[in-house]
């Protein structure tokens, strides 16, 4: 019997923002259409996006923006709203994601945080030949 390996795959799509968003299917979350990853200002029928003061995160400075969803009662069977919270924060400097967070009823409360963040160039050791 030959052994299987599972893989599971990720998209991910990098996005130079606060310019730029991205389009078509959400990343990592549900609803179609809605984009989770865009700044202030292109939020969808039905949402409150707000900016937040930057922060320090990790030694990185972030801009940030909540952008809060609700879906109204009888939607999928609920009997009262759902408020969906998605918090974001961008570091220019780096071009990426340190923090974001989401908070969803539904789901409970998923936080992704870059950690160990050094900006600098690569120890010179690890583009060396091992020695055997």
């Amino acid at each position: 019997m030959a052994a299987r390996e599972s893989v599971h795959s990720r998209r991910h799509r990098l996005v130079s923002l606060p310019s730029t968003s991205t389009t078509g299917r959400p990343i990592g979350h549900g609803d179609p259409g809605v984009d989770w990853l865009s700044p202030p200002g292109a939020a969808a029928d039905g949402t409150e996006v707000e900016d937040l003061p930057p922060q320090m995160i990790n030694g990185v400075l972030a801009a940030g923006w909540r952008r809060t969803v609700i879906i109204p009662a009888g939607s999928f069977g609920n009997d009262r709203d759902v408020k969906v919270v998605n918090e974001r924060w961008y570091s220019e400097d780096l071009k990426v994601l340190p923090k974001s967070r989401v908070s969803d009823p539904r789901t409970g409360v998923s936080t992704y945080q870059l950690t160990n963040i050094v900006q600098g160039p690569p120890d010179p050791a690890l583009f060396q030949p091992r020695i055997n």
